[in-house]
């Protein structure tokens, strides 16, 4: 037995894959890395061969697999490039001829049916090749539910295979969108064919579900208005952004038309295939209803993207959020929508009281916001909130605490039901460190939540990896990603590299990956003494002692790059004050 094939007969193999992808498992109830899943949707099983596998019955879903393609789906990787990693003395020529050819589809569809009871078959016909489809999709209902299956045409010889065809993927139903000047893409086969059952021929999906729309081959759609129609769900709504992209390079340019499904009153992953169901009740013309859907739609181009931008800027639904000190937020402008933003300091700088005071303020005005603290408990942190917001250092000392319990009592009392609020929002240190992995998927859990703000603080404190350099990468491609998708910022603490002594990008922890990919970087100094800087103010130069510099190393939203800012912390009052920026040298 391979190495392959006995992971695939370990259940822990596939439960600590799931968890490296962001589940969590309780028993053989999963919830689901891949999609918004708030109660349990998944499970774990093993199949006929004793392979383990996870199938999520989440209609907006409905991935499944063994670890392998657990791990392809979690990495964007393909699968057979995952498994020639796992195993690459396998991979020869000799391994696809030892794959079982079916003479006929009554074989294939007795050889699936072990596994379920076949509800759908679905032939990705062929236009140029009258019966003899690409591809065969077959739905299942398995113990577990809904599951599906895929067969093709064998190579270079008659029959049939269990596996999709090569890439590109054919699109489904090809057969009546090739001359027709219109076409509606839909998620998933049945959705085709219940609008086809009311005379919208020319409908078509790609094969796989969501996610995986880069595998199909589109250009069968240049040139025609194509009028695309997510799922009402986050997952088909990004799956069709994804078609999008693709098909508007092709040559010539279609028409792209997105419909909104809540245009048609569709919610809580909905489709085509609800709708007609629906209209079917309640007797209303469901032709008339998805016409006038398509007549709301909004038309985009390559261009749209950036219009769009300009609309929501000037309305002001795109906007940063302010830190507390204004010169700060106007230079760097650190919080727009979708960045990463790295704070970084030495030991003793301030960088938790720097990000701490801002929660405090983001809290305050309303801002919604959610914070990973990785060196500290809550009962820490709250305990510092709430002398800030006292703007008494006393309050932090156990001596004062117990000569005056009065007063700690008092302002306990007045704060308490802030810290409530702000407790709720307060992610702690676990007992075991956090894996990188571990530390993606809060981020992803918190954005989808919808918070505009989410903080690491420090990155750094996560569980070290053998190739640092690599998860390092790896993680920040995978945040930055998130904060795409979620219109939302994050804020990374971390520390400068072991043994630096300079200030610069060179200098950070986390290397180039961590320069490269974020748009802003935050770096606060705490000076050995007190120094007398020269301030650029709004009635000209001052001068004044400081003891604190936050240094604007990357800002590609601001016109602050390369700019100091020069700081003063009161500690006795807790205060955190902007003087602004810090004249040349």
């Amino acid at each position: 037995m391979t190495t392959t094939e006995a992971k695939r007969r370990d259940r822990a193999a596939l439960e600590a894959e799931l968890r490296a992808a962001g589940a969590t498992i309780k028993g053989a109830a999963v919830r689901c890395p891949f999609h918004d899943d708030r109660h349990p949707s998944g499970s774990i099983y093993a199949d006929g061969d004793g392979i383990w596998r996870f199938k999520c019955n989440a209609a907006s879903c409905g991935f499944g697999g063994d670890l392998y393609d657990v791990r392809a789906r979690a990495t964007g990787r393909d699968i057979k490039d995952i498994l020639r990693d796992e195993n690459p003395r396998s991979a020869s020529p000799r391994s696809e001829s030892r794959e079982r050819v079916f003479a006929t589809l009554d074989e294939v569809r007795a050889a699936i049916s072990t596994a379920g009871h076949i509800e759908a078959e679905y032939g990705y016909d062929n236009p140029h090749v009258p019966n003899r489809p690409d591809m065969i999709v077959f739905r299942l209902r398995t113990p577990e539910g809904k599951s599906f299956r895929q067969a093709s045409p064998a190579p270079y010889k008659p029959g049939w295979v269990l596996r999709a065809p090569k890439k590109p993927w054919p699109l489904y139903n090809r057969s009546a969108i090739l001359d027709a000047k219109d076409a509606i893409v839909v998620e998933g086969e049945k959705c085709v064919e219940a609008l086809k059952s009311i005379g919208i021929a020319a409908v078509t999906t790609s094969p796989c579900g969501a996610g995986k729309g880069r595998h199909a081959d589109w250009r069968i759609l240049a040139g025609k208005r194509v009028f695309l129609w997510p799922d009402a769900d986050d997952v088909g709504r990004q799956h069709m952004k994804e078609v999008m992209q693709i098909i508007e390079t092709l040559d010539p340019a279609p028409e792209i038309h997105l419909i909104e499904p809540t245009d048609l009153d569709l919610i809580d992953h909905e489709d085509a295939a609800d709708l007609i169901a629906m209209c079917h009740k309640t007797g209303e013309d469901v032709v008339a209803v998805i016409d006038r859907a398509c007549a709301l739609s909004k038309t985009f181009s390559i261009s749209s993207g950036l219009r769009e931008r300009i609309e929501d800027t000037i309305s002001g639904k795109w906007s940063d959020v302010a830190w507390p000190w204004p010169k700060l937020t106007r230079l760097s402008r650190a919080l727009l929508p979708q960045t990463v933003t790295i704070l970084c300091g030495t030991p003793g700088a301030a960088k938790s009281f720097f990000l701490f005071k801002s929660l405090i303020a983001w809290q305050e005005a309303g801002i919604p916001w959610a914070c990973l603290a990785l060196e500290e408990d809550r009962v820490y942190h709250l305990h510092r909130v709430m002398a800030i917001r006292e703007r008494n250092v006393d309050l932090l000392d156990p001596e004062f605490q117990k000569s005056n319990p009065d007063i700690v009592r008092a302002a306990y009392e007045r704060q308490r039901l802030f810290l409530d609020a702000f407790g709720k929002r307060l992610w702690d240190a676990p007992v075991e460190p956090l894996s990188l992995d571990m530390v993606t998927s809060w981020v992803r859990d918190r954005a989808r939540e919808g918070n505009r703000i989410v903080a690491v603080d420090p990155v750094t404190a996560a569980a070290a990896s053998e190739k640092a350099w690599v998860a390092d990468a790896k993680f920040i491609t995978a945040v930055k990603s998130i904060v795409r998708s979620r219109d939302c910022s994050l804020i990374l603490v971390t520390h400068p590299k072991k043994g630096a002594r300079m200030i610069g990008l060179d200098d950070l922890a986390g290397g180039a990956s961590y320069q490269r990919l974020s748009q802003s970087i935050l770096w606060l100094e705490r000076l050995q003494t007190t120094e007398n800087a020269v301030i650029l103010g709004p009635l000209g130069r001052f001068e004044t002692p400081i003891k604190h510099k936050l240094h604007l190393c990357k800002t590609r939203n601001g016109r602050g790059h390369g700019l100091s800012l020069a700081f003063e912390i009161d500690w006795p009052t807790l205060s955190f004050q902007e003087y602004g920026v810090i004249a040349d040298e």
